[in-house]
């Protein structure tokens, strides 16, 4: 299932419903988004509308076993000069995001995004059919910039809200960044994310397991 709040670039956000800690995101977030459409990059307002269409001709089996995050959630989670973390946690957990077998979250970070995709997420480490894992789909392979802190802290907050897992077992859930197709030039990240989104629910397993089950367009080797 994919639903949509507030994304938008350069734009005002949108009013949300959500309201913790006494912190309203419709107040607190009246502001533009750095997620510019600049040198013909996707912003966060492309990205929505194009994902929406691709969700719309993806087959309704296929859909009901994943859940795509908006994009702006991520950005929220990270963002230094408001804390929003338990507020993205609580709108993730309200759409029982951890129920499904892929949850796609739509990274835009530095000017680049990326894919991260939680596969098996509520499950035990100890299954040997649906082992939980965490990819990150990266059409700039090489970059610098280690995501897999900032990931582990995401995954672990949602653990820890929704009462899970332990702490040290979500620690221990594998975190790969596989070969993926990459981009051939400085601003076509953002469709590259569609792209592995698409293909992922498409080619991916009814039941997934980290040591066989690849779609044919990753690989791990």
């Amino acid at each position: 299932m994919f639903r949509r709040i507030g994304t938008r670039s350069n734009r005002k956000l949108k009013r949300s419903r959500l309201k913790s800690r006494n912190v309203s995101l419709s107040n607190e977030c009246q502001t533009t988004s750095p997620v510019l459409n600049r040198n013909n990059q996707l912003d966060t307002m492309g990205f929505d509308t194009i994902i929406r269409g691709l969700w719309k001709n993806i087959p309704m089996k296929r859909r009901l076993s994943s859940f795509c995050v908006d994009p702006m959630w991520f950005y929220l989670y990270m963002n230094k000069e408001r804390d929003y973390k338990e507020d993205v946690v609580n709108w993730m957990l309200r759409d029982e995001s951890l129920t499904k077998e892929y949850v796609y979250v739509p990274i835009c970070h530095s000017n680049h995004w990326n894919l991260l995709i939680l596969c098996n997420i509520g499950e035990s480490m100890e299954s040997n059919t649906k082992s939980p894992c965490m990819f990150l789909l990266d059409s700039l392979h090489k970059r610098e910039e280690d995501m897999e802190p900032t990931i582990r802290k995401f995954v672990s907050h949602l653990y820890k809200n929704g009462e899970k897992k332990e702490q040290e077992e979500v620690l221990n859930i594998p975190y790969k960044v596989p070969k993926v197709p990459q981009q051939k030039d400085a601003s076509k990240c953002g469709y590259y994310v569609l792209y592995y989104i698409y293909r992922f629910v498409l080619d991916s397993p009814d039941d997934f397991n980290i040591n066989k089950d690849y779609p044919g367009f990753v690989s791990c080797k």
